[in-house]
């Protein structure tokens, strides 16, 4: 990642990150997000939620937990 001029945090920071910004109140005045539906915005909303109840590092791993809770089959 970094090679292709990314950068990389640890997994640990991204986990705190969402940590924080998960229980932070609303702003008062939101910066919409255009380009979205209502319910586009809602999953978005309660996938950064699960990222930091499952303290997970990105939504590839919320995947994964999905798959070991059996929750998700993986396709043919």
């Amino acid at each position: 990642m970094v090679a292709a001029g990314d950068g990389l945090i640890a997994p640990s920071v991204t986990r705190r990150l969402i940590k924080e910004f998960a229980v932070r109140p609303a702003p008062r005045d939101p910066r919409p997000i255009e380009g979205i539906t209502d319910r586009e915005r809602e999953v978005l909303t309660l996938v950064t939620r699960l990222l930091a109840k499952l303290a997970a590092r990105d939504r590839v791993q919320l995947v994964i937990l999905a798959y070991e809770a059996g929750l998700v089959a993986p396709t043919r």
